[in-house]
């Protein structure tokens, strides 16, 4: 086997949809649905900057709210990675039996085996009774459990425990490929969690990896609440520290995304801040608990230009002190060029192109990115580029066609583009994805 199992992603969302109700009649009866979000995927590398693009209603701000967990989705699977799972491979003689998931409490020791993959030939039955004796014996050494080789005895045996990130899957047997194949996939998502469908407490210690940013600075602040209360909220929820501990964070964080003397700060309103200054409010009430992952929507459309470059060097900056991945939705490509590594362009629920920025700013290849990109604004009055004139308007989300979502305004539409459905997103090499049929 060619291919190492790596664990490169830190969320990776699987046929993702959200379909909206629509109620007509007398008795409300849901007649048809809004296609907001349709079977989209993508992954988000550990502190990675991916971007979300496209115009107003193609489903991006819903994208975000449902890796968030602010909306539940009607199908699919958002697998992140879980900071409190430990996973190896179980080897006897060289040769892997099994892999095992182990759930680790706050000082980082073994608490309790949260998932058993028994290998191909293997007894399930068996692995689960090792697996047992290896959560009590690696409970009792003084060493918190970490990403590091070790070994344990069981009935007289040796196994050793290698993580998952450092197995090399040549070491399996040749025999069954496709079963092996198989098992080296399920392996991979053994330190991940499904939270799609979290709810209780595994969702509320889910909130503490994942916060968001909102749009409208003058909206996501509660005015009865002073930026003190507002910042600290977070650590109040989550049962973290003192109060004096969570006064000292709270002065930290604010001096740490630029309103200081934090001092002078603290005990104000919202309304006596200026636009900027909220949205640093709102950055460090989404930093307060370190998440490892933040969802920022349009973060800086509602601010004065002459501000936004400064609070993007800020987000970059906490990035790259802290490890953050993002989510950045915008609907702004210049934005989107500064912000972000990789980039997805979105249209009517759809991801039709996806792909390094540079790559895809450079050389689009779906034709709605393409016009996407030549109504940028170029500060050049004697530049001439190609203009790409749409058709018509963007068609109804409720109940849209399985034909390709653009076919109504494709310049380069063709038959088979109605007659078969959505194109799936094919690589065209490098990593840059796009779903069209004439491409």
């Amino acid at each position: 086997m060619q291919t190492k199992t790596t664990t490169e992603y830190l969320i990776r969302v699987e046929s993702l949809k959200k379909y909206f109700p629509v109620r007509k009649g007398l008795f409300q009866r849901t007649h048809s649905f809004v296609h907001a979000v349709d079977d989209i995927n993508f992954e988000i590398k550990p502190k990675e900057t991916f971007g979300l693009v496209g115009e107003s209603g193609c489903g991006k701000t819903t994208t975000g709210k449902l890796l968030v967990k602010l909306l539940d989705p009607t199908d699919g699977r958002i697998w992140m990675r879980d900071p409190k799972r430990v996973s190896f491979v179980v080897q006897q003689d060289g040769l892997p039996v099994g892999a095992l998931g182990i759930r680790v409490d706050e000082e980082g020791k073994p608490a309790q085996v949260a998932q058993i993959l028994a290998a191909p030939g293997a007894s399930a039955e068996e692995l689960r009774r090792q697996a047992q004796q290896i959560l009590t014996q690696l409970a009792e050494r003084p060493q918190a459990l970490g990403p590091i080789p070790t070994d344990v005895e069981v009935d007289g045996r040796r196994l050793s425990l290698t993580p998952i990130s450092q197995f090399q899957p040549q070491t399996v047997p040749t025999g069954d490929r496709e079963s092996w194949e198989r098992w080296l996939q399920q392996t991979r998502d053994l330190e991940y969690i499904d939270f799609a469908h979290l709810t209780g407490a595994q969702l509320k210690e889910f909130r503490r990896e994942v916060q968001m940013i909102f749009q409208d600075p003058y909206e996501s602040l509660n005015p009865r609440m002073t930026i003190f209360d507002i910042v600290a909220e977070p650590l109040a929820v989550q049962k973290i520290g003192t109060v004096t501990e969570r006064e000292l964070r709270v002065a930290e964080m604010l001096d740490m995304v630029g309103l200081s003397p934090p001092e002078s700060f603290l005990f104000r309103y919202p309304h006596e801040l200026s636009g900027g200054q909220r949205q640093r409010v709102a950055i460090a009430r989404a930093m307060i608990i370190n998440p490892t992952f933040i969802v920022a929507d349009e973060p800086t459309s509602m601010l004065d230009v002459s501000i936004r470059t400064g609070v993007m060097k800020l987000m970059t900056d906490l990035q790259q002190e802290f490890g953050i991945s993002y989510l950045y939705i915008t609907h702004d490509l210049a934005v989107a060029r500064y912000m972000c590594e990789r980039i997805a362009v979105m249209y009517l629920g759809k991801i039709v192109e996806m792909g390094p920025t540079e790559e895809v700013i450079q050389n689009p290849l779906h034709p709605y990115t393409k016009a996407l990109i030549a109504a940028v604004p170029v500060p050049d009055p004697t530049y001439k580029r190609q203009t790409i004139e749409l058709k018509g308007d963007v068609p109804s989300p409720i109940d849209p066609p399985p034909r390709c979502r653009f076919y109504d305004r494709c310049p380069i539409a063709t038959e088979r583009c109605e007659r078969e459905d959505h194109p799936p997103l094919e690589d065209k090499g490098g990593g840059h994805y796009v779903a069209c049929y004439e491409v």
